[in-house]
């Protein structure tokens, strides 16, 4: 097989079951409501919040939303206008820092440059063989993601994937500094491996899906298309910069210290999360009055009472 027909094939696994789910995938509720399907957005949140749930109530209170808003579509000039609001401004602070910390904890470098890392370590281990390993971490960890995202919260796991991330990048440094510097790392030509794995498992924990995730919940209806176009800008240009910067960091400076400034970026993360409200279970519109001024959201208590 060559790898043109190798690409082919890692399109179409993921691909085709992805088609054949979006056959029976119901539209949003917030879409349905918007166009006045009432019916169908209550049977739409039945279907992705379960039997038992009251979907009349979410479906009203998206009404409600809707009717308050005019029910108008909000063009890219009047959401720039709208970036001035707390409520909108902040959510995308935090996701574009989260963004931040993600990338600039050394993921792209992990993924682009897997084989360059086992190669420079030169601890007799295949490179080849070792960056297949650290796929198939990387995928395990997304299942065990998605497992945990709705039990555990996004916040806790989120924390938990910046400690560990840190812990993988100050572990494979501490390597690249016994080699480097003692000429003494034949003895742990295993940690490596060991310590990207580490990373790696940790952060598709929550560093690689919960950015993603978070750019839907809590940046506001008002600006999401704007928003989520600075989260996407942002998400590329700091994988961009990190990948590019990562041959000039080992030029001039030294392994170690490369993976030790990633390791300071991983926990930074855990600082960034205490901005950060926990969305496990909320509707969209509960998670927009978080970061509404005090104020206005007692302001608007009282309007609604």
């Amino acid at each position: 097989m060559d790898w043109r027909q190798l690409a082919i094939a890692a399109a179409l696994v993921p691909g085709v079951p992805l088609f054949v789910s979006m056959i029976k995938m119901p539209e949003s509720h917030q879409w349905l409501t918007k166009q006045g399907k009432l019916d169908q957005a209550q049977k739409s949140v039945g279907f992705f919040r379960g039997p038992g749930y009251d979907a009349q109530a979410e479906v009203d209170m998206i009404r409600e939303n809707i009717l308050n808003k005019h029910g108008a579509e909000i063009s890219i000039w009047e959401q720039i206008k709208l970036f001035r609001l707390p409520q909108n401004w902040k959510p995308i602070l935090v996701v574009f820092l989260i963004f931040m910390c993600g990338q600039f904890s050394g993921f792209a470098v992990v993924v682009n440059y897997t084989v360059t890392i086992f190669d420079a370590a030169n601890t007799g281990i295949d490179s080849n063989t070792s960056t297949i390993i650290v796929g198939t971490v990387r995928f395990l960890s997304t299942l065990v993601s998605a497992v945990l995202l709705d039990r555990v919260g996004r916040k806790p796991l989120l924390m938990v994937s910046a400690i560990g991330s840190c812990a993988g990048m100050l572990s494979i440094g501490a390597f690249f500094y016994v080699k480097e510097v003692h000429d003494a790392a034949q003895n742990i030509g295993w940690l490596p491996l060991a310590s990207l794995l580490l990373y790696v498992f940790f952060n598709e924990l929550g560093y690689g899906p919960i950015p993603w995730l978070l750019s839907g919940e809590l940046i506001p209806l008002a600006v999401r298309t704007l928003g989520n176009g600075v989260a996407v800008t942002a998400y590329s240009m700091f994988a961009f910069i990190i990948s590019v910067t990562f041959p000039s960091i080992l030029k001039h400076f030294s392994s170690y210290a490369a993976f030790w400034m990633y390791a300071a970026f991983s926990l930074s993360g855990v600082f960034i999360s205490w901005w950060l409200p926990e969305t496990k279970g909320k509707t969209l519109e509960e998670i927009e009055t978080y970061f509404v001024p005090k104020d206005k959201r007692q302001n608007q208590q009282r309007t609604s009472v």
